[in-house]
C-alpha cells in the first residue's frame, strides 16, 4: 500500500494541514493547484484512506489524516537533522550569525531556535542585536537575519516566512468576557485594551478592530509585551497576543485566553525573517530551518 511513497508527498500534506487550503499550500510550494489536487488525491488512492475532509474551501484533517501528518512530521524533523548533519561535514563553518528582532513577542521561541543552530554549527558564533532600522541595516551588511512580520521590502533584500501563529485575547481570570468561549471582535467595544505598537498601525486593527467599528474605552501603548500580560493579569485591560507569546502565562492560571471568531475563522499572524537576497550562507537556512522546526515542535 505504502511502495513508493514519496518525501515530497509528505511535505505536500503537511503544506496543506499547515495552510488551511489548497490554493494557499500551492501558492506556498511553488506549485499549481491543480497539480496539488491532483497529488493528494493520488495519494489517498494509494492510501485507501482520505487524509482531508473538504469543507468548502477548507481542508479538515481526518482521523487518519491526524495519523499521517504525526508520523509525516516525525519523518520530515529527522531527514532534516540528517541533512543538516551531512551539511555540517562537508564544510566545517566559523564566523558569526548576527540576528535582530523587531518584535519581543518572539522571545518565547528564540532560544529554541538558537540551540538547535548551536547543535549544528558550535564554530558560528551569534550575536543577537537590537536595530532600529532592520531593513537598512541588512542591506548594509551589519545584519543578517531580521525577525519580523511580512513587509514589503527593497529589491536586494528577500522576505522568508517562518510560521503562523494564532492570535488569542488575553484576560484577566476574573473579567467577564473570560466566561465566553470564544470572542468576536464586537466583544471589545468599550473595552480598556493594551497593545505593544500604535493601534492604528497594526495588522490587529486594520483586519480585526476596524472593520467592524470599535470603539475602545482606552487604549495604552506598553512596548515591552511581558509587562503587557502582567498588567492585563493585575485587571487593567485586555489585550490580544500571540498563542505561543502568552502559552506559559496561560497554563499557569495568570490569565486567560480566548479563540476570535472572525470572517477568517482565525485570526492568524504570520512570522518571517529578512534577508539578503541570494547570499550563499547555508548557517543563515539552517537558523531559519531551526526555528520552523521549534514552530513544529510547539505544544498546542
Amino acid at each position: 500500500m505504502l511502495n513508493g511513497l514519496e518525501i515530497r508527498q509528505l511535505r505536500f500534506v503537511k503544506k496543506i494541514n499547515e495552510t488551511g487550503t489548497l490554493t494557499r499550500a500551492a501558492g506556498d510550494l511553488g506549485i499549481t493547484q491543480s497539480g496539488l489536487s491532483q497529488q493528494l488525491l493520488l495519494l489517498e488512492d494509494r492510501l485507501g484512506r482520505a487524509l482531508f475532509e473538504r469543507t468548502g474551501r477548507r481542508m479538515i484533517p481526518t482521523e487518519s489524516g491526524h495519523r499521517f501528518l504525526e508520523h509525516a512530521e516525525s519523518v520530515l524533523r529527522e531527514l532534516a537533522v540528517m541533512e543538516a548533519y551531512f551539511r555540517r561535514l562537508e564544510s566545517e563553518h566559523t564566523g558569526t550569525l548576527r540576528v535582530s528582532p523587531d518584535s519581543l513577542l518572539c522571545f518565547p521561541w528564540l532560544p529554541g531556535a538558537m540551540r538547535r543552530f548551536r547543535e549544528i554549527y558550535p564554530g558560528v558564533n551569534i550575536q543577537l542585536r537590537g536595530e532600529r532600522n532592520l531593513l537598512s541595516a541588512i542591506a548594509r551588511k551589519r545584519l543578517d537575519v531580521g525577525l519580523t512580520f511580512p513587509r514589503e521590502v527593497p529589491p536586494e533584500l528577500e522576505v522568508v516566512s517562518l510560521f503562523d501563529d494564532e492570535m488569542l485575547a488575553v484576560l484577566p481570570p476574573q473579567h467577564p468576557l473570560a466566561a465566553k468561549t470564544s470572542l468576536s471582535a464586537k466583544d471589545f467595544e468599550g473595552a480598556d485594551f493594551l497593545y505593544h505598537m500604535e493601534l492604528e498601525e497594526s495588522v490587529l486593527h486594520q483586519r480585526f478592530l476596524a472593520p467592524k467599528g470599535i470603539r475602545l474605552a482606552s487604549f495604552t501603548l506598553v512596548e515591552q509585551p511581558e509587562a503587557i500580560v502582567s498588567l492585563v493579569q493585575a485587571g487593567l485591560g485586555v489585550t490580544l497576543l500571540p498563542k505561543w507569546s502568552v502559552a506559559r502565562q496561560a497554563a499557569a492560571g495568570d490569565v486567560v485566553t480566548r479563540r476570535l471568531r472572525s470572517p477568517h475563522r482565525d485570526f492568524r499572524v504570520r512570522w518571517a525573517a529578512v534577508i539578503r537576497r541570494g547570499e550563499d550562507a547555508s548557517f543563515v537556512s539552517e537558523f531559519l530551518d531551526g526555528v520552523r522546526a521549534e514552530a513544529e515542535a510547539r505544544p498546542e
